[in-house]
């Protein structure tokens, strides 16, 4: 199902899904949708980013997203995928 981590409101998350071209190759949660204007766009989040670590601890799951960033301190480095390339977003 898909959910939302407040620290990055305007994104829906969920597991990466079984048709999607990252399945079983990459560990992450995969970025569904993000709203226009919302927190999540602000800091660089995109549909179809995966997100891969938490301030470098590895996350294979919401669950383990959503407690990384309950656990995190601002600013927060996110390790994400996106079209084949890793790169860090910065959340405030």
């Amino acid at each position: 199902d898909p959910s939302s981590v407040s620290l990055l409101a305007g994104a829906t998350v969920m597991e990466v899904p079984s048709d999607h071209p990252a399945y079983g190759r990459v560990r992450g949660v995969w970025v569904s949708a993000v709203a226009p204007g919302s927190a999540a766009a602000r800091f660089g989040l995109r549909p179809d980013d995966l997100i891969t670590a938490v301030n470098r601890h590895t996350v294979a799951s919401v669950a383990e997203l959503s407690a990384a960033l309950a656990d995190a301190t601002p600013p927060v480095a996110l390790q994400i995928q996106r079209e084949g390339r890793s790169m860090f977003l910065l959340v405030r």
